[in-house]
């Protein structure tokens, strides 16, 4: 949508990069095309920053250590997005228009959140060896 456009020239203005629409038609005309996995997980693994609406693309966006600035879209699961961000101390990573882009803020996943990913893991596979014995 148009808030979105704006927020991508916006992101590519602030940090001099061209955008690169994962979903578009190649030719820009006609409907979405879907990549294949590997491709969208690669793309999000070599992209210099993520935008994105979709609660995946955030996950593997955070998994791959990329900066990436998620809009919200209450159509595509905003409360989980939200409650990630939150869990994680990415909650900044939101940016719902042009104007909440922070000029100052780089939009790097901070260490210490990989390191609570750890600690969620190590919780995770105690509670399922728990409820398995």
């Amino acid at each position: 949508d148009e808030e979105k456009n704006r927020l991508l020239d916006a992101v590519a203005e602030r940090f001099g990069l061209q955008p690169f629409l994962m979903n578009d038609h190649p030719d820009g005309e006609g409907p979405r095309v879907q990549p294949a996995v590997e491709q969208w997980l690669r793309n999000i693994r070599d992209a210099k920053l993520v935008v994105t609406d979709s609660f995946h693309a955030t996950v593997f966006s955070i998994l791959f250590r990329r900066p990436f600035i998620v809009t919200g879209n209450p159509k595509r699961g905003l409360s989980r997005i939200e409650s990630l961000l939150s869990r994680l101390g990415l909650e900044r990573h939101l940016v719902t228009s042009a104007e909440g882009l922070d000029p100052a803020f780089d939009y790097a996943i901070p260490d210490s959140v990989h390191e609570r990913l750890a600690e969620f893991r190590a919780e995770g596979f105690g509670f399922l060896s728990d409820a398995l014995s």
